[in-house]
């Protein structure tokens, strides 16, 4: 099988590490996650008057973030995204003609929503060499500002990094950036059942970098093996396919409202259905593990094995969870090769390739690609978050089924391991 050749041009990867010198990072309100907008109108219909604060983490503390980015560098990206408006001329077109199913997925209150929408103000500290940043606010304005903050600072470090080197290091960075999208792009096309979608926009090098690697990738690789990118602005920029499903706050939020241990373990099944009444088959992505998987495919009714077109595996280890998910399936009758498993946690080209193959012919794979596509610079990657953290006052919890990464108030945490009967002991350091 012939392989055509690819050749990343070196120059277009030097610009993207220097983001900044094509001009402010956050150039455009639709460079943010597609699910951002599905989870806003889901916000607005539901949950509109409940405030949410929102913190930024960086998990890898031994990476001193503010040591690397200059704070007032930072502040003058986040100054700039504070002031972006949605343009009425291509953005919230753009927005208003994505359909589901055949029908527009927007409505018009929805719509006038983003047209009016403002981003609340943001707070910065430093301690100890990492940044404290926070935003309160009505949720679909407040939830609006964890890409912009993930990508800000993850572009800034990138740019910070190359300027401490001497130009030789600087090269060998852009080489060894370029080599590693060329291997990758070449190793997919040699496996065409392998498909995936672009989830690197939180974490990515920098919006350039990212760019580039789903342009290179849609013009390279065969075709619906790309099935699109999670950043809306570059699916319009590119006239590709915006991709995402579902995401932990949602959840995390709406249990964070609920006044009993009863309300709080019927919170999954609420959150699921009133998703259902939304968006119906096409988003019909369940992300089990906010509260661990293994309760979830305990508890689940039927009706989301019959109904639902898959789930999302985020924190327990890949194959574990496929197998687990096969077995939901099957108990309920179903036949899992009809149902979708999108792995989506840490995966490197060799695991998404392995995962791929060791279930294609027991359950439909197609995985969703983040930190490992699109910010492999030898750099380092720091395991960087935004999450909600309070709800009306009310503290949010995360469990996982990693509990390293579990967030929240100790003795929530406790209480939501009652609930939800929780007793997982996998604890990985989070690389990504």
């Amino acid at each position: 099988m012939h392989i055509p050749e690819i050749h990343v041009d070196r120059k277009e990867v030097r610009e993207a590490l220097f983001p900044t010198e094509s001009g402010p990072i956050i150039q455009s309100r639709l460079q943010t996650d597609f699910y951002v907008y599905s989870m806003g109108q889901f916000f607005t219909r539901f949950y509109r008057d409940v405030q949410v604060t929102y913190s930024f983490t960086n998990r890898t503390k031994s990476i001193r973030l503010a040591d690397e980015i200059r704070e007032e560098d930072l502040r003058r990206e986040l100054d700039y995204a504070l002031n972006l408006r949605y343009r009425k001329d291509n953005e919230i077109p753009y927005i208003s003609n994505i359909r589901n199913d055949g029908t527009f997925m927007f409505s018009d209150e929805y719509l006038g929503d983003l047209t009016a929408s403002r981003l609340p103000p943001y707070m910065l500290t430093t301690n100890d060499g990492q940044f404290g940043l926070t935003t309160t606010g009505q949720w679909h304005q407040a939830a609006d500002w964890e890409m912009y903050m993930l990508t800000i600072i993850s572009a800034l470090r990138t740019e910070a990094l190359m300027r401490k080197k001497f130009r030789p290091e600087q090269d060998e960075v852009i080489e060894y950036t370029a080599r590693q999208i060329e291997h990758k792009l070449r190793t997919l096309r040699e496996h065409p059942k392998v498909t995936f979608s672009d989830f690197g926009t939180r974490r990515a090098a920098s919006p350039l970098l990212q760019k580039l690697i789903v342009r290179l990738a849609l013009e390279f690789l065969r075709r619906g093996q790309l099935v699109g990118t999670s950043n809306v602005h570059i699916a319009q920029e590119l006239q590709t396919m915006p991709t995402g499903t579902d995401a932990h706050q949602r959840l995390m939020v709406i249990a964070a409202l609920a006044n009993s241990a009863t309300e709080l373990r019927e919170t999954p099944f609420k959150a699921l259905r009133q998703w259902w009444s939304l968006y119906g088959w096409a988003l019909s992505i369940i992300l089990p593990d906010t509260f661990g998987s293994d309760w979830m495919f305990k508890h689940l009714p039927a009706e989301f094995a019959l109904k639902w077109k898959g789930m999302r595996g985020d924190s327990m280890d890949m194959f574990e969870f496929a197998e687990k998910l096969i077995r939901f399936y099957e108990r309920h009758g179903q036949d899992p090769r009809e149902r979708l498993y999108i792995p989506s946690d840490g995966l490197s080209l060799d695991s998404m390739i392995k995962v791929t193959y060791a279930f294609m012919d027991r359950i439909k794979v197609s995985s969703g690609w983040g930190t490992l596509l699109t910010n492999d610079t030898g750099l380092g990657h720091p395991s960087i978050v935004v999450k909600a953290i309070a709800a009306n006052g009310r503290p949010c919890v995360k469990l996982s089924d990693n509990i390293a990464k579990a967030m929240g108030p100790a003795d929530e945490i406790d209480l939501y391991r009652r609930v939800f009967e929780y007793d997982t002991t996998r604890n990985e350091t989070c690389i990504v």
